[in-house]
């Protein structure tokens, strides 16, 4: 469908209709490129995170993210951990049983990565960005 329609000096705009097409995607083989390879320049010094009582890391799943949830049933079950710029905005998302703590280098986390990936844990979420481990 094209319309027509003059602007102030009689000019001729052309406007397109798009139609949407029928085709059906499979969202289980779509790629995952939502996220970014965490480098040790992906991560600021002094970033925040929250533990539990027991200074267990906090782990939560993409599902817990909404933004992410076009991604497929597989990576919604991925395990993540949240890190913080802002000491503030980590008690914005802290329970009451979870306490915030401060890592003072954020290429810590490129050191200890095999950890992380032993405890099934394989992207983190920071500055709503998703990294993988």
């Amino acid at each position: 469908k094209v319309n027509h329609s003059f602007d102030e000096n009689n000019f001729i705009d052309t406007f397109y209709e798009l139609v949407p097409t029928n085709d059906n995607f499979e969202d289980e083989i779509r790629k995952d490129c939502t996220s970014e390879k965490l480098t040790d320049k992906s991560l600021p010094d002094n970033i925040h995170m929250f533990v539990d009582m027991n200074t267990e890391l906090k782990i939560n799943l993409i599902s817990d993210f909404p933004e992410f949830s076009f991604l497929s049933d597989a990576d919604q079950r991925r395990k993540v951990i949240r890190l913080f710029s802002e000491k503030k905005e980590a008690k914005n998302f802290a329970s009451k049983n979870q306490k915030i703590m401060k890592v003072p280098n954020g290429k810590i986390f490129m050191k200890v990565s095999h950890f992380l990936i032993k405890k099934g844990i394989s992207r983190i979420f920071f500055d709503n960005k998703l990294y993988s481990i």
